[in-house]
């Protein structure tokens, strides 16, 4: 009978109850609506009922307006009680005692604490329908929409920026006819002005005013900590808030944190940490930030805003190397606009507090290909001021790491030299070692082998006398990348394995995921697919537990290549598709090449000889483009076996010779082998004047398969692989007889295995002795729910949310604590066996559809 509605300024309270209210009448209840907005007492409040009520005050002893409430049967809607709530909360149950035929509905920013209150939390709109609202209201008043998709983002982005509250949605529509999405963004972003108008009786209606009446009724405390969070653009602590306001007491923080947050003015979300946060509409961030500015104290906020996120900034990079990498990580992504604005306003102000947090912005977003290039190098223009080399270099490393992440060579080497040099001239050992590591990574990519071993036999010399077990696992891994370009493939996975041990040590999840990843793709060479796969698989969990997109993205490639090596091609053109966008939006252009590269290899396995050749075209430039000639020597051979199936002769031979140098200078027998099974295609068509070779080509087919089923230390089984069904269906064409393939290299072919099953998933047996659950809870529960979709839903993967949610009923943890935990068990099953048939697969874990489940009798 009493209902408050609850909700921040501008929800849409009033609107939804008048709506209800509506249907309320129309099926013949009585109501009477109250603007209690102005009143602030139990006088006042009771004043403004007998007026909608259109009868004097009532005089009398006791409480005379509750007779005349129980009068009839009434609904009272008190709209807008947010300065009387202590009233409504005084006076409505004497009401409600005195009147059985009454209720009350009240809208306020909080509750009124009445007693049998039920409270109705308004939330903002999502944000489909915060669109669908804008671009409804928008048409009304003769908006057209373009649809196109930056239009249809900016409306998206205009959306969010509104919080998706109703009121500014409808506010800002109606400026539509004369400002496009876009432009509201940029108005906004300056104040909340735009956001008045008028209703249909030509009133008044503003944003700004329904803010500035919340902002009326807070405690001074409350008005301060919102001033002083709106120089803030991410989510925040209470720490972040005692920084900032020095002379409060935490206590009396925490009391105003509690009462924005009742007021909607703020949410309270958990943490990736299990600490506590909080975030301001943007709404209400814009409304503060002009109270703040009002007071003349944006500067000094800003300063310690500024210098309380570098240096927590700082701390969560230096933890990047640790067991807490998970959550640090993700701690830095949200911090990262606040970070973002603390170095361009210390640009000037504040140099090495600006070079400091875009050292630490760098640790974070480099190797995740997110980092703000153009702010990196306005800050190292402003720490080069200070003289201080060793800061430099530590600038200078992270941009550089930036920069070749998106292709930008020539840039990325400049600042590493001049790094290495500021190294020796500051003495800063542990930093030089890290600088030759990443030089060394550099000059491997564009082919210089030699280059890149003595960088890195210089750094390990020097990590031989310092304690760094990170930069030596760094060390291990980009010699592991360099053994597995020159066919090394042995000598490269111990390599590896030795950087995940180190990295292990370190407590880096993300580095293991790498080294992992780079494991995987020595044994896809050595045409171990089924460990490869399950390599990759394990690797991208660890992708997803580090908050590494840049990683899990290249990793879908990886797989893709398992995919091409299996001759699964629209498998392998989906997972590409995705890993193309994926990479184009986090601008990292090298592999985006090496996607293309693999829809060249697809297109030219189907017989689209003219789209291979285009694809296999712009997969090269973009190799050129960012220095890439290890990647582009991969796709050059095929793009010369294409031009001779297209007939261009010259340009074939020239590109087959190109590759021979390549390999040449690479050393790697197994590319060799790639090579001469493609020239049998150029065997094939040699041109206008001369016959075809189908003896010499059918003889480097035999000698390509008879390499697929050695013992080879570098056969390049995917790209072998793919040369030979190419060669195999060119010489069928030539020949007009179908030429079979001999039996595939891989285990793809085992038997199907049974998985037996004791009663309650108790245990468990697969090829092997029996794996005992009885004492592993979560485990149990997460095979028990696996076996259940198995049956029912073969093929579709589960997600990390539904193992967690079987695993661990009931509970809540933060998002990282429940991806370790159900990382940990996946692990526990595939160790005690299950290991060739739980799989991972782009939309969660699954076990092998091809399995044969049975359960034992009880």
């Amino acid at each position: 009978r009493l209902v408050a509605v609850v909700g921040a300024p501008g929800v849409g309270k009033t609107a939804l109850v008048e709506r209800w209210l509506a249907g309320a009448r129309a099926a013949g209840s009585n109501h009477q609506s109250v603007a209690a907005g102005a009143a602030r007492t139990a006088e006042e409040l009771v004043a403004k009922i007998a007026a909608a009520l259109g009868i004097p005050v009532p005089a009398g002893s006791g409480d005379p307006l509750a007779r005349v409430l129980a009068a009839r049967p009434l609904v009272l809607f008190l709209d807008g009680v947010d300065g009387a709530a202590d009233a409504v909360a005084a006076c409505a149950p004497a009401w409600l005692a005195a009147a059985p035929d009454l209720s009350i509905v009240a809208t306020s920013g909080v509750p009124t604490g009445a007693a049998g209150e039920a409270v109705v939390r308004i939330a903002p709109l999502a944000r489909e329908d915060a669109v669908a609202l804008f671009e409804a209201r928008a048409t009304q008043v003769g908006w057209r929409s373009k649809r196109t998709p930056d239009e249809a983002r900016a409306v998206q982005t205009l959306a969010e920026r509104l919080d998706g509250l109703p009121l500014a949605l409808e506010l800002a529509a109606a400026r539509a006819p004369v400002l496009s999405p876009k432009q509201m963004i940029e108005r906004i972003e300056r104040g909340l002005g735009l956001l008045d108008g008028r209703d249909a009786s030509g009133a008044t209606v503003s944003l700004r005013a329904a803010f500035a009446l919340s902002w009326s009724l807070l405690e001074r405390s409350s008005r301060d900590l919102l001033a002083a969070a709106s120089v803030l653009s991410g989510s925040f602590s209470i720490d972040t808030i005692e920084a900032l306001l020095p002379d409060l007491s935490a206590d009396v923080i925490a009391t105003a944190l509690d009462d924005v947050v009742r007021r909607s003015l703020a949410e309270a979300v958990p943490g990736p940490d299990d600490e506590m946060r909080f975030r301001l509409l943007s709404t209400v961030r814009a409304f503060a930030r002009s109270e703040l500015d009002a007071s003349e104290r944006t500067d000094a906020t800003s300063e310690r805003a500024d210098r309380f996120t570098v240096e927590l900034a700082e701390g969560l990079a230096k933890d990047l190397e640790s067991s807490r990498e998970s959550v640090s990580a993700a701690r830095l992504f949200e911090l990262s606009d606040d970070l973002s604005a603390a170095i361009q306003r210390s640009l000037s102000r504040d140099p090495i507090l600006a070079a400091r947090g875009a050292i630490a912005f760098a640790a974070f977003a480099a190797p995740r290909g997110c980092a703000p290039v153009a702010l990196l190098g306005k800050a190292l223009i402003a720490a080069k001021r200070t003289a201080d080399h060793g800061l430099v270099a530590r600038l200078e490393y992270g941009i550089s790491r930036a920069v070749a992440r998106i292709g930008m060579v020539d840039e990325a080497r400049a600042n590493i030299d001049d790094a290495i040099v500021r190294c020796e001239t500051s003495g800063d050992d542990s930093m030089r070692a890290r600088a030759l590591i990443e030089r060394g990574k550099q000059r491997l990519q564009r082919g210089d082998f030699s280059g890149a071993r003595s960088d890195l036999d210089l750094a390990d010399s020097i990590l031989g006398d310092v304690d760094d077990p990170y930069a030596a696992g760094m060390s291990s891994n980009e010699r592991g990348r360099l053994e597995e370009a020159v066919g090394a493939l042995d000598a490269s996975a111990r390599s590896f394995i030795d950087a995940r041990s180190r990295f292990r040590h370190a407590g880096s999840v993300r580095m293991h995921g790498i080294a992992l990843q780079n494991l995987g793709v020595v044994r896809l060479a050595q045409g171990r697919l089924e460990e490869a796969r399950s390599i990759f698989e394990e690797a991208l969990e660890l992708h997803q537990m580090a908050h590494d997109p840049a990683s899990a993205a290249d990793n879908l490639l990886n797989t893709v290549s398992v995919h091409l090596a299996l001759g699964r091609l629209d498998r392998a053109e989906d997972v590409t598709i995705r890993a193309l966008e994926e990479e184009r939006r986090l601008g990292n252009r090298r592999f985006e090449g090496l996607a293309l590269g693999n829809l060249a290899l697809i297109a030219h396995e189907r017989g689209s000889w003219q789209v291979a050749f285009d694809r296999y075209q712009r997969t090269l430039t973009l190799f050129r483009e960012t220095g890439d000639t290890r990647f582009a020597s991969v796709f050059m051979p095929f793009l010369a076996a294409c031009e001779a199936t297209l007939g261009l002769d010259r340009e074939s031979q020239e590109d087959f010779e190109a590759a021979r140098k390549a390999y040449e200078a690479m050393g790697d027998p197994g590319n060799h082998a790639v090579l001469d099974a493609l020239l049998g295609i150029a065997d094939l068509h040699p041109g206008a004047d001369a016959a075809p070779r189908l003896d010499a080509a059918t003889a480097r087919l035999e000698r390509a398969e008879a390499e697929l089923t050695s013992a080879s230390e570098a056969a390049r089984t995917p790209e072998l692989l793919i040369a030979v069904r190419l060669l195999r269906a060119a010489i069928s064409h030539r020949s007009g007889t179908e030429v079979t393939a001999p039996a595939a290299p891989d285990v793809a072919s085992r038997p199907r295995s049974v998985l037996l099953l004791g009663p309650d998933v108790r245990w468990f047996q697969l090829d092997g002795p029996r794996a005992n659950l009885a004492a592993s809870a979560a485990p149990r529960r997460i095979l028990a729910l696996l076996v259940e979709h198995r049956l029912r839903a073969p093929g579709v993967g589960l997600s990390q949310q539904d193992l967690f949610a079987a695993g661990w009923p009931g509970q809540k943890v933060a998002i990282e604590a429940a991806r370790g935990r159900v990382y940990t068990a996946v692990r526990t099953l595939r160790r005690l066996g299950l290991e060739p048939i739980l799989l991972r697969q782009d939309d969660g874990y699954l076990l092998d559809p091809g399995v044969r489940l049975e359960t034992a009798p009880s």
